[in-house]
């Protein structure tokens, strides 16, 4: 079983005036996922601070715990104006979006990150993908609830507008029973975004993802991509030592062939991985 449900939390810092939760990668993720990223930092967006929405959320912690447990250090952290941090929030998000981009700077000059997940959840995913463009060392994004649908567009849908062309990869996962986005509107809205981009609904599961069976699933089909990626990089530099003792060249072209991708390719998203699935 892949649910976390331990109660550790991470080091309380503060990141400039956003107060952040840090927890290191686990001994689990070694056994379970190869060599550990290393240099890659998830970082997670929480609800709308307007609704009560903060880093300590269920969802937020699961992913935190998950993305630890597989060798990533996982940041989750308050919004402007949230526990905490200081400043005000805004009810479009649009400020929001630099606190982002201060988080993950700060992953980059304090933790030694080259790459960063984002894992936005409900009004944190909107916030996340607004961000994911302008943010050079975010390689990609896990998007979790996202809550477009009828009139919550109007407020949020610039973020997601900012980034439906943008290719970094991007993993959409909704409920079939989410009340704020309806399962046809989300596919509808989730397949407008360009390639590469993954797409799943989770039976039974609400946009507050009270189910544990949901949650598991959840953690499943993340955990799925991450390691997807590792594998396919892991199969990548193999194939690259191999042309590289032969003839002392590689090809790309060659190497690409020789390689079968997943279906989304993001291996730039993470570090190396000798485990795959």
């Amino acid at each position: 079983r892949f649910l976390v449900m331990s109660r550790h939390r991470g080091e309380r810092i503060n990141i400039g005036n956003l107060v952040a939760d840090v927890l290191r990668p686990t001994g689990q993720g070694s056994a379970e996922a190869g060599t550990a990223a290393g240099d890659a930092v998830a970082v997670i967006t929480h609800p709308h601070p307007w609704l009560g929405g903060n880093m300590d959320f269920p969802v937020c912690v699961y992913l935190q715990q998950a993305m630890a447990s597989l060798g990533f250090t996982a940041v989750r952290f308050n919004f402007r104006g949230v526990g905490g941090s200081k400043g005000w929030s805004t009810i479009r998000g649009t400020s929001e979006r630099e606190d982002i981009a201060q988080i993950c700077e700060h992953a980059q000059t304090q933790l030694g990150a080259t790459k960063v997940l984002l894992l936005g959840y409900s009004y944190g995913s909107c916030v996340a993908l607004g961000a994911l463009p302008d943010v050079d060392v975010a390689k990609g994004a896990v998007i979790v609830s996202l809550p477009l649908g009828g009139p919550v567009w109007w407020l949020l849908g610039h973020h997601f507008t900012a980034a439906a062309s943008c290719t970094k990869p991007r993993l959409f996962v909704n409920g079939d029973q989410d009340s704020f986005m309806a399962e046809h509107s989300f596919y509808t809205t989730a397949e407008t975004a360009v390639e590469p981009r993954q797409i799943e609904v989770v039976e039974g599961a609400d946009h507050f993802w009270h189910s544990p069976e949901a949650v598991e699933s959840l953690l499943r089909i993340v955990r799925d991509w991450v390691s997807a990626a590792r594998g396919c990089e892991a199969a990548r530099e193999s194939a690259v030592r191999l042309e590289t003792g032969v003839s002392g060249r590689v090809e790309a072209v060659q190497s690409d062939q020789r390689v079968s991708s997943p279906a989304v390719d993001f291996s730039s998203v993470l570090g190396r991985g000798t485990g795959g699935h």
